[in-house]
């Protein structure tokens, strides 16, 4: 892809967004010209498109003085870098979606999403697969609905059956140590009649809903 091609894919892309930018639009073209590298154009360019279609479907709700002000362009230009350097498309959509929550909210700051990518950065998909569980035990899988075991590992052990054991203690204990969910790593073997997902309905901290909120749509 030239040049010219390049600059109309972002133009095309950021149409609506920019629609909300009076002025920093093509100081938001000039961050993403410089960061769409052949390999790593798609990525972005998926990105551009869906934040271009979330910002269509919720232009009622656009923030125009989060977005119009310069500080968001330091924000965009952050999502945007990781996303083009992320591998995991898990990471890559949550990246997108704290930077929506920014644009669609009437109270975010931009050091609000700045730590919500901080914590996002550390992290990596089976993590976020945990506090998707965390988040609607119930909801997770046709498993969890109706399982009961004896304790906590059991229980993960039937709904995540290819991990070991220590693997899962480690996922745990970063999810802990990041204060996103409450203590149960050391409590996995433990004995407690039967465990069912209502078990893991308060497992998340108050940091940890709020991040689940930022990176889920």
């Amino acid at each position: 892809m030239d040049k010219k091609d390049r600059q109309y894919v972002i133009e095309s892309s950021l149409k609506a967004l920019i629609t909300f930018i009076p002025g920093i639009g093509g100081a938001i073209g000039s961050i993403l010209s410089d960061a769409l590298a052949d390999r790593k154009e798609e990525r972005l360019n998926i990105f551009l498109q869906d934040l271009k279609s979330e910002i269509d479907n919720n232009r009622e709700a656009v923030n125009k003085t989060f977005v119009s002000k310069t500080d968001f362009l330091d924000v965009f230009d952050a999502t945007a870098n990781k996303i083009a350097n992320e591998r995991s498309a898990e990471k890559r959509n949550a990246y997108k979606n704290i930077l929506l929550n920014g644009i669609l909210s009437p109270s975010y700051t931009y050091d609000d999403l700045e730590n919500q990518m901080r914590t996002l950065s550390v992290l990596n998909e089976d993590h976020i697969l945990l506090l998707k569980f965390f988040n609607s035990p119930q909801a997770f899988s046709e498993k969890s609905k109706s399982l009961k075991t004896g304790t906590f590992l059991q229980f993960f052990k039937q709904i995540l059956p290819h991990w070991e054991n220590d693997y899962l203690k480690d996922i745990l204990n970063d999810l802990e140590v990041n204060r996103l969910i409450n203590n149960i790593s050391n409590n996995l073997q433990t004995m407690i009649m039967n465990v069912s997902a209502d078990h893991f309905t308060d497992t998340l901290t108050s940091k940890g809903k709020t991040f689940v909120s930022f990176i889920l749509r």
